[in-house]
């Protein structure tokens, strides 16, 4: 089969002929890509900053969708050539994370395809029955395709509003930093979800007119000659924002985030990639509270593939031939890519 195989670190995935995955336990499938979303940490990947996990050579790929192309004899309730999403984590089960839906925290040795083996960035690819969610028989090719980014921008986005939705109160003020791949999705499912007002920001004109399409209120450009503080604060009354979501997480995005929130407000990081230090006075005196978030649960995950299936929201895509890998990965790294980039086999 074909396959993108990244082969050395600082060096794009290479397009060549791979060996197809084969069944080889009783729960395996095998699916037949259809879309595979092109995440940054791909690029944190490729440039060697997951070196603790990744081992070469390694397909890369982690947002996947496709048709069931074989199982396993211990594979029941699917067929060959079902549409279905792939849940980012491979888990047994069996730990006490898992049985109460994070996975994500699983202390048996979980794996994702695409970071700890071989994932998507291919015709084929193998994973557990465990981490399948079946569509709709009859839905559309395309609609396969442009949801791949659910299954980690899309559950990343929706775990990180969850955590927080008991805050976000009829009249919030809601901040999304970054309107990228998960910023985009997250602008709706607050949209979506609850009356707050939102403000996106970004260092990218064109995204935050997509922002505006997606239900943004108020849009602000990062920039050297650009006061945001300032400017959102006049949004806000003089208060600041009682949530920010910090998609970005380097290039001091945390610490404008940290300016940005309303006393007692919260941050939500989201993005990483970068550090940030704060004064303990300033954050004690305004009693600003500081959340991480992962991905999301599997139960997450299938209530926002519901909202996809019902309308609710969107994703954006830019669409890349798989042999075109190494270019979708550029512009992404370069910031160019609007909404989230899917590979097409």
């Amino acid at each position: 089969m074909k396959a993108c195989v990244l082969e050395k670190y600082g060096e794009y995935p290479i397009y060549k002929d791979v060996n197809a995955p084969e069944i080889e336990e009783d729960d395996d499938i095998i699916i037949k890509v259809a879309g595979v979303g092109v995440c940054r940490t791909d690029i944190h990947e490729i440039f060697g900053n997951l070196k603790d996990r990744t081992r070469l050579p390694l397909i890369l790929g982690h947002e996947n969708t496709g048709y069931v192309y074989d199982f396993g004899s211990k594979v029941h309730n699917i067929s060959k050539n079902d549409p279905v999403i792939l849940f980012p984590y491979i888990t047994k089960g069996y730990c006490l994370n898992c049985r109460k839906g994070n996975d994500m925290f699983c202390t048996e040795d979980p794996y994702m395809p695409g970071i700890d083996a071989n994932g998507g960035y291919a015709e084929f690819m193998k994973t557990k029955i465990r981490a399948v969610v079946s569509l709709p028989k009859s839905i559309k090719n395309d609609d396969l395709i442009n949801m791949a980014p659910l299954a980690d921008a899309g559950i990343t986005a929706y775990h990180a509003i969850k955590k927080v939705y008991p805050l976000i109160i009829p009249d919030s003020t809601v901040i999304v930093f970054g309107v990228g791949g998960l910023g985009h999705i997250a602008i709706q499912i607050i949209k979506s979800m609850t009356a707050a007002k939102i403000i996106a920001i970004d260092i990218s004109q064109e995204k935050l007119e997509l922002a505006k399409k997606y239900g943004a209120d108020f849009t602000l450009l990062f920039s050297n000659n650009h006061d945001i503080i300032k400017e959102c604060m006049k949004f806000t009354h003089n208060n600041g924002a009682n949530i920010v979501f910090d998609f970005v997480g380097e290039n001091n995005s945390t610490e404008y985030s940290l300016k940005l929130v309303k006393k007692q407000g919260t941050v939500v990081v989201v993005g990483y990639g970068g550090i940030f230090k704060e004064s303990t006075f300033d954050l004690i005196i305004r009693e600003i509270n500081i959340i991480g978030s992962l991905t999301g649960t599997y139960s997450e995950f299938t209530e926002l593939i519901q909202m996809y299936l019902d309308g609710k929201i969107k994703v954006e895509t830019q669409r890349f031939n798989l042999r075109e890998a190494a270019k979708a990965d550029e512009l992404l790294k370069n910031g160019k890519i609007q909404g989230r980039a899917v590979l097409v086999p």
